[in-house]
């Protein structure tokens, strides 16, 4: 059997793909900082990045999943936030890459995380993975610095995968749970003019396009983690409004008022991103949903 260890594997996703991965018959263990959790389930190894502290206790894992990263619009950007966004995500993989090396570990795979932040606000044109970043902008910032960490597990593994995952849509959590609170009670908002690109992707078929890339031929693979379907944020947000509740009227919020509450955080909403999937599309992986309305039924 195959084994998995995951960082940051407590997150929405980390949990999503946890229970996927067990499905397809994978051993996955969990690195956490909780040392109680480690005593309590055995799915959880200890580990802390700050104090170079990484607990295996034998576990040899085939493929490591690096999803570790303080939450991007969890507060608002000040000096220390935007250091603990950046730290949280270049140190830790740097700290994980080094540990392996001490180990003589060689893994068969090394999937990092990015983001679709890396490309900036692409406006209406189509953007692949051969684009350059926006790097005047602090997400194109710590996506490039991120990237950068993780090509070092080159050194590790044979298989070294970098997805720049786009909006990623569950229940719960996430854009979503910010999107439909109003939608319920009869208001549906769209931000800004509403023009702007969203590229998103089911928490459902992004936990599959990982399985899919230890499949992959050896190498240093970049992939969009993209559905096939890109709406503006308006019709992102009729579509929303269309499976919760029809009745709903349509309200934008307007752009002066989210850079007010926001400020250089707005960006994250009013940044448009038109993202091609083709690159991992023909490298075998197919969508389960490629279309909106059909994911969004799904989730609700």
């Amino acid at each position: 059997m195959s084994k998995i260890l995951i960082a940051g594997g407590s997150g929405s996703i980390g949990k999503a793909f946890s229970k996927i991965a067990r499905e397809n018959n994978y051993e996955v263990k969990i690195l956490t900082r909780q040392k109680k959790l480690c005593t309590a389930d055995s799915s959880y190894l200890y580990w802390s990045p700050i104090n170079g502290e990484l607990e295996l206790n034998g576990y040899q894992p085939n493929h490591v999943v690096n999803l570790s990263g303080a939450g991007i619009a969890d507060e608002k950007w000040t000096k220390n936030r935007k250091k603990l966004i950046i730290d949280s995500r270049v140190k830790t993989t740097k700290f994980l890459i080094t540990q392996f090396k001490k180990l003589g570990y060689q893994l068969d795979s090394f999937i990092s995380a990015s983001a679709i932040g890396y490309y900036g606000d692409t406006g209406d044109n189509l953007v692949d993975e051969t684009s350059d970043p926006i790097t005047d902008e602090f997400i194109s910032e710590v996506c490039v610095l991120w990237e950068q960490a993780a090509a070092e597990a080159t050194s590790i593994c044979s298989n070294l995968t970098i997805l720049r995952i786009s909006t990623v849509l569950f229940r719960g959590g996430g854009a979503l749970s910010k999107m439909d609170k109003t939608i319920p009670f009869g208001m549906a908002n769209y931000l800004g003019n509403g023009k702007q690109y969203l590229s998103w992707i089911h928490i459902e078929d992004l936990c599959h396009m990982i399985l899919h890339t230890f499949t992959l031929p050896e190498g240093h693979h970049i992939f969009n983690a993209v559905a096939d379907e890109t709406p503006t944020n308006f019709n992102f947000t009729k579509t929303l409004r269309d499976v919760i509740n029809p009745k709903a009227l349509l309200m934008p919020a307007p752009s002066f008022s989210l850079k007010l509450i926001l400020g250089e955080m707005s960006k994250i909403v009013l940044n448009s991103s038109l993202i091609s999937n083709e690159k991992i599309k023909q490298n075998g992986f197919s969508f389960k949903y490629p279309n909106l309305k059909e994911a969004l039924k799904n989730l609700y």
